[in-house]
């Protein structure tokens, strides 16, 4: 086809089945290729679906500017996903055709001739003019290309000088085609009209007549569509336009000839200048059968003819052996396996039978009932009788258009013996293994296949069939597999058709460890470290190893794991730990679990010792007989507390203190603000109270004369006392004896330590008392 550039062209493909009838929501996918020069242009859409006529339209949209001479596309349309790829034009599911784009200003030749390969000329054009208004202008030529190259043109008519028609014409060299083009002259007045025909090489113009319809009825009948082509015994169907170009209103009868016999007639009657749609049908009969049979529409006053398609249905059943049971023993059954196919055009019902040697016989058959390509798969049987002689037999299976033969085997029965390997096969098992039963199977009949089961009571087996020729010995596997629950004894047995063998099988529980206690050591504080101690027993069978685990808080995570191996019924116990830490404060579900079992239990976690204490004040007075450094702690929170530890730093004469830490502190019990004497001994760093010297605290005695750890309660407030500082010698000394005068104050740094591990430290600033 050829187009000028700017200008979309359209592409249509029918797709039809292989009884060539139209095919409807068929996808359908199509591609441009194009030649050295690249591609000129591209298809609106790429994929579609066929309408109910079978047909999808592409539209091709070309390039804005052509360069030079004109330049050409393939579109390849294909039923696979890609025709850009794997395209094989030799089949009947890939086509493609060529695009022309013409230049038509002046940056090339453009112009007629296309490609330059081809030379499209006219001849012998005829049209049906004069015409009545509202009647359709048919324009016939014959189209032949003169040059030595296949080529494909646009075809159009021009009518007053617009084009109303066009076709795409391929033709090869020298090969000549009619062509007929038309023109609904339906709202044209009457008069005399120019009209040119128009391929890329060639033009022919003719004048035509339109005259004004009759002062009577004037029916003009017009074939719109048909369903053709159709199979024997189906309805064509013809859609018929009529319309009254008349001045009266009349009733006629619109007629419908098949191969020149009437075959339908409509009554239509239709105003002055009315149209109406009708379709008229034809029920093809056997013998209608043909390509281009001629059909004619009249009315009263006109004539349309056209041309159809009726093709020849007939049912073709071929038959092929698929597969039979052979070989077979004397007075079995043989099976014979058949697909059936329906080749034709046509439906039917036809008989398949079977015989066996071929002896013209029929020993069995079924009749199928089939759709043209429909395929069924049949058995039809043949039972051997007993004093059948054994060797080999031809069986046939036939319709009455086909056959296919196969050869069977007929022999002496099998006769299966079985003895289970009691050596090999294992007697005990545990709960999920494989149970492997070792049997030795012999034929001492003739060759052929029998089944051997083994069966392990409710549990169930295997079924396996053996083929063995006569006289062969196997040794065979049968399993079972065992699983959770199936602990027990049981009497396994191996049989074949005629023969058994029995034998005995314990399975035993496989190892369950299951949580029998839980114990911890809760409460603890968000300092401490849980301990959780789980008491683990497997009441299994047979002894085992599994992972002990453990989730704080329940969310998934594991904290801990043990492996433990315990023997059948053993118990053991394991400890499992979690450091607890800032935010587990609350109950929290602590979770112990193995392979087969989980324990919970709930423990308390409660704020650290640290945070329950609130540091109120502090004062230090280091001057004459009142040197002391005294503090105040406030228990805000809901358990109490123990202090178990002080860290002391100093800082005199700006030089950072070294730190000393008291291993044990006693004081008041519980209760409102009780009081704690601390004695602090310290000297020089080199023995002397040199001037500059950082002054460090030596370690402290204790407070083993206190009895116990200072405690304090919920809301109590605890005072803590130092004082008495002495030389390491027992010697009273003054905090004025370690500076060297020129500092008024100094800071002590205090970190106190509780019983649960955490710390708080606080800074108390000390006024000099020279």
């Amino acid at each position: 086809m050829t187009t000028d550039e700017n200008v979309d062209a359209t592409v249509t493909v029918e797709v039809r089945d292989e009884y060539n009838n139209p095919k409807s929501d068929v996808r359908v996918n199509a591609a441009v290729v194009g030649d050295d020069d690249g591609i000129q242009g591209s298809l609106v859409e790429t994929e579609r679906t066929t309408d109910e006529d079978g047909r999808v339209t592409f539209t091709y949209d070309t390039t804005e500017n052509v360069d030079g001479d004109a330049k050409t596309d393939t579109v390849r349309v294909s039923l696979d996903s890609d025709p850009s790829s794997g395209f094989d034009e030799s089949t009947p599911e890939d086509v493609k055709t060529t695009v022309t784009v013409k230049n038509t200003d002046s940056s090339g030749t453009g112009g007629g001739g296309g490609s330059g390969s081809d030379t499209f000329e006219f001849s012998g054009t005829s049209t049906n003019s004069p015409i009545v208004e509202g009647e359709v202008l048919s324009v016939e030529t014959s189209v032949t290309n003169t040059d030595a190259a296949e080529g494909t043109q646009i075809i159009s008519l021009s009518f007053d000088g617009s084009e109303v028609d066009s076709k795409p014409v391929t033709l090869a060299p020298g090969e000549t085609k009619t062509v007929t083009l038309s023109y609904d002259s339906a709202g044209t007045v009457a008069g005399d009209y120019g009209i040119t025909l128009e391929s890329e090489d060639d033009t022919e113009s003719r004048t035509v007549t339109i005259e004004e319809p009759p002062d009577t009825p004037y029916f003009n009948v017009k074939i719109d569509s048909t369903n053709d082509p159709v199979l024997e015994g189906d309805t064509l169907k013809v859609d018929t336009v009529i319309e009254n170009a008349g001045d009266t209103e009349d009733t006629q009868s619109i007629t419908l000839d098949f191969d020149g016999k009437q075959v339908d007639s409509r009554s239509v009657n239709l105003n002055p200048g009315e149209q109406r749609t009708i379709t008229l049908t034809y029920g093809t009969v056997m013998g209608d059968a043909g390509n281009d049979v001629g059909i004619v529409l009249a009315s009263e006053d006109t004539k349309a003819n056209g041309e159809v398609t009726v093709e020849e249905t007939q049912a073709e059943y071929d038959v092929f052996v698929r597969d039979t049971n052979e070989p077979v023993a004397a007075g079995e059954t043989l099976d014979v396996v058949i697909d059936v196919k329906n080749t034709g055009n046509g439906a039917g019902e036809k008989k398949v039978t079977l015989d066996f040697d071929q002896d013209g016989n029929i020993d069995d058959q079924q009749f199928v009932k089939l759709d043209p390509g429909e395929e069924k798969q049949i058995t039809l049987q043949y039972d051997v009788p007993s004093d059948q002689s054994t060797g080999d037999y031809t069986v046939e299976a036939a319709s009455p258009d086909t056959s296919d033969t196969e050869t069977v085997s007929v022999q002496q029965p099998t006769d299966f013996s079985v003895s289970i390997d009691t050596e090999n096969t294992p007697s005990e098992i545990v709960e999920g293994e494989e149970y492997d039963v070792v049997v030795t199977v012999s034929n001492g009949g003739g060759s052929g296949t029998e089944t051997v089961d083994l069966d392990v009571g409710v549990l169930g087996g295997e079924t396996r069939d053996v083929t063995l020729d006569s006289g062969e010995s196997r040794t065979i596997t049968l399993t079972y597999a065992s699983k959770d629950g199936d602990a027990g004894s049981y009497s396994p047995a191996v049989s074949a058709e005629s023969d058994s063998d029995g034998t005995s099988l314990t399975i035993l529980e496989d190892p369950n460890f299951q949580v029998t206690s839980l114990s911890t050591n809760s409460p603890i504080t968000e300092a401490e470290t849980l301990e959780v101690t789980a008491e683990i027993q497997n009441t299994g069978e047979v002894e085992g190893t599994q992972t002990v685990a453990l989730d704080f808080d329940d969310d998934g995570s594991v904290e801990d794991t043990v492996d433990l191996t315990l023997g059948a019924g053993a118990t053991d116990t394991v400890t499992l730990t979690y450091d607890a830490q800032q935010g587990d404060k609350g109950d929290r579900d602590v979770e112990v679990s193995t392979e087969d079992d989980v324990g919970t239990t709930t423990v308390e976690v409660r704020e650290d010792m640290a945070d329950r204490v609130t540091y109120m004040s502090g004062s230090a007075d280091t001057g004459g007989d009142d040197e002391a450094v005294i503090f105040d702690l406030r228990n805000d929170g809901e358990y109490d507390v123990v202090v178990t530890d002080f860290r002391v730093e100093g800082n005199f004469g700006g030089v950072e203190g070294e730190p000393v830490e008291i291993d044990k502190q006693g004081g008041g019990a519980p209760g409102s603000r009780p009081e704690v004497v601390v004695d602090v001994f310290g000297s020089g760093t080199d023995g002397t109270a040199d001037t500059g010297d950082a002054f460090a605290f030596g370690a402290f005695y204790g407070f083993a004369d206190y009895g116990s750890e200072p405690q304090v309660g919920v809301d109590a407030v605890a005072t803590f006392t130092f004082e008495q500082f002495r030389t390491s010698g027992g010697d009273a000394v003054s905090w004025n004896s370690v500076q060297d005068g020129s500092e008024s104050s100094y800071t002590l740094k205090i970190t106190i330590t509780f019983e649960d591990g955490s710390s708080k430290t606080i800074y108390i600033d000390a006024d000099l008392d020279n």
